[in-house]
């Protein structure tokens, strides 16, 4: 075995030299990095706040539509008003109780949509009821002068949801645009509710509709809360503005601006309804 001694390698000061500034150059580098993702956070949340400062409609086409709110919690309920080229609006509702525990035969109240007078109600149909029966009321507060109708439904408890789905005639929620008569407001108040987990309103407005803003205030109601849509889809040619009203603290106004399509386009597939519900 060899006695000779290790041979000891030197380095040499310039290569130190190399070493200590590449590792400077990559600190540098990460720095940069790091700076540039900082900035770009910045910016974004700027952009953001900016678009969502915005027309509602702006916020949601930068938004991709919005992102959906489904959820399977219960009891919960999704309605959808669908307004027709000539007027009149459908509304349908489905409700989704707690199955658990719930009794074998139940008893539950549904409220339709508001009518300028009862002769407006065009067509009533309902579904995962046994039996359903109806009595006119009187619309509440303001809209006294107003009436709906009342329904009393025996739940089926071999279905998973219960609802009606009901056709109007001159509708108290849509008007003319005071300062444009081109153009319709459909409107609608939402109130605060404790209830349901969640609770989901669509709007859908027909084919060839141009919306002017999804959350219209007009200067008559300058302390009124507005309430923006989170969500628009296209389904079936229509376009669906999704509003949350689970948990508001107090009363809010849907407002949308829109230019109807013109008149004489033939009759027109309803939105497929549980598909409105399943996009929500």
């Amino acid at each position: 075995m060899s006695s000779r001694p290790r041979r000891r390698i030197r380095r040499s000061s310039d290569a130190e030299t190399v070493i200590e500034e590449t590792s400077q150059r990559r600190l540098a580098v990460v720095a940069l990095i790091i700076g540039g993702v900082v900035i770009l956070a910045l910016i974004g949340v700027l952009v953001a706040n900016n678009i969502n400062a915005a027309d509602p409609d702006t916020a949601l086409t930068a938004q991709l539509g919005g992102l959906p709110r489904a959820t399977g919690d219960t009891p919960r309920n999704f309605r959808l008003w669908s307004v027709y080229p000539d007027g009149k609006v459908r509304f349908q509702a489905a409700y989704f109780p707690v199955i658990a525990n719930a009794p074998a035969s139940e008893v539950v109240t549904i409220a339709g949509p508001l009518v300028n007078q009862p002769g407006d109600i065009q067509a009533i149909t309902y579904f995962g009821a046994l039996n359903i029966s109806g009595v006119i009321q009187p619309g509440p507060g303001s809209d006294a002068s107003r009436a709906y109708e009342l329904f009393s439904l025996e739940r089926d408890p071999e279905r998973e949801s219960y609802g009606i789905n009901v056709l109007i005639t001159n509708p108290p929620y849509l008007s003319a645009d005071p300062t444009d008569a081109r153009y319709k407001l459909m409107a609608m108040g939402a109130p605060p509710q404790q209830y349901y987990k969640q609770m989901i309103w669509g709007l859908a407005l027909p084919p060839g509709s141009q919306v002017a803003n999804a959350a219209f205030q007009q200067a008559s109601d300058a302390a009124t809360t507005m309430l923006r849509p989170y969500r628009r889809v296209g389904l079936d040619g229509w376009t669906i503005y999704y509003f949350d009203v689970s948990k508001l603290d107090n009363l809010q106004t849907i407002r949308i601006r829109y230019l109807p399509p013109a008149a004489g386009g033939g009759e027109i597939a309803d939105p497929d309804f549980w598909q409105a519900d399943r996009m929500r």
